[in-house]
């Protein structure tokens, strides 16, 4: 837009972009982990940008 303060195309979450750093360094965005309680998560919940791979 016209202040910047908003993408005009192609908005990326943040952790869309955690996911394409996680990507980027060969760890799959969906990998699970344990918290301290043992219960599993995903370590992202996105998929990577694969637009800035282009």
């Amino acid at each position: 837009d016209k202040t910047g303060s908003a993408p005009v195309e192609l908005p990326v979450h943040p952790s869309e972009i955690l996911a394409t750093i996680y990507h980027s360094v060969g760890i799959e965005p969906e990998t699970i982990v344990y918290n301290h309680l043992n219960q599993p998560r995903e370590l992202v919940k996105a998929q990577a940008v694969e637009k800035l791979f282009a």
